[in-house]
């Protein structure tokens, strides 16, 4: 009988659209690079956000799904908001779709938010 476990890719800092590994955030967004799951079954997602002292505005996570790597989806596959009160993290999974990528904006127009973005892939083999 064959043993299926799950194996684990490289944990990745993703790299934003405007070049960097980390983003300071405001209301007009910032996308993380495209990740894709062409090959893979799932990703565990990451993210850190550091905001300003007394800040007002939140963290705005949005994921959008491609078929293709270029085509995002205008409506947010899910998305959710990290409260500012204190600086966090949170996780989240992102399984059956080709690839997406990740737009983090800040909910109102007063706070730059710092964001560190990192992921890690999966696959299933037989062993």
């Amino acid at each position: 009988m064959a043993i299926i476990e799950r194996l684990f890719d490289t944990l990745d800092t993703s790299t934003f659209l405007d070049g960097g590994s980390q983003a300071s955030v405001t209301d007009t967004g910032q996308n993380s690079e495209v990740i894709s799951l062409a090959t893979f079954e799932g990703v565990h997602c990451y993210v850190e956000a550091d905001f300003p002292a007394s800040p007002t505005d939140d963290l705005v996570i949005e994921v959008l799904s491609s078929p293709d790597g270029d085509n995002f989806d205008t409506v947010p596959l899910f998305s959710f908001t990290l409260d500012n009160a204190s600086d966090g993290n949170v996780s989240w999974i992102v399984t059956s779709v080709f690839s997406f990528r990740v737009k983090f904006k800040s909910s109102g127009t007063n706070d730059s938010i710092s964001v560190n973005f990192r992921y890690r892939r999966w696959q299933w083999q037989s062993v």
